[in-house]
């Protein structure tokens, strides 16, 4: 069970929500590895990008790696819904890119990528998870943008009447 935890919970559905809630309360605040506590070491995770290893080995690279490169990496919740074994949460990440991730340079811009992640649990632990994050597309576009930042502007005007 993750830290803080409270024990008692009307329904499944809520403590479900709960336990999914406080372990993104505990990535927000830094503590990546009380947040993989959410993961069962047997987890199927559908959606690691690709070079990851599978299971709860690629989580812990990518959450890992998604904290150590972005400065103040935090999900902001949009919406968490339970049902019997499953939670479904939609949210974006924020944050600024300074370490290389995913084989991609640190952009030194702030990045947001919406996503979606759907989890099933098992004896209070994530053991299969489906997920929909862009991280990598979002890196791309910040990139692409810091080139046509510095790029010089050019008018193409080339004269105005008197």
């Amino acid at each position: 069970m993750l830290p803080g935890m409270a024990t008692l919970w009307n329904t499944v559905e809520e403590r479900n929500r709960t336990l999914v809630r406080n372990a993104l309360v505990l990535f927000n605040a830094g503590e990546v590895d009380a947040y993989l506590e959410l993961y069962d070491p047997e987890l199927v995770f559908h959606g690691l990008p690709v070079g990851l290893p599978a299971g709860a080995e690629g989580v812990r690279g990518f959450y890992q790696g998604l904290a150590a490169a972005f400065e103040d990496a935090h999900f902001e919740v949009d919406y968490i819904i339970a049902a019997r074994s499953r939670v479904v949460v939609r949210y974006t990440f924020r944050g600024l890119h300074r370490a290389g991730f995913l084989g991609r340079a640190a952009t030194g811009r702030q990045i947001h990528a919406s996503g979606a992640t759907i989890l099933r649990l098992k004896n209070n632990r994530c053991v299969e998870r489906w997920s929909d994050l862009d991280v990598a597309g979002a890196i791309d576009r910040a990139a692409a943008l810091a080139v046509v930042d510095d790029t010089p502007t050019v008018s193409m005007r080339r004269f105005e009447a008197a």
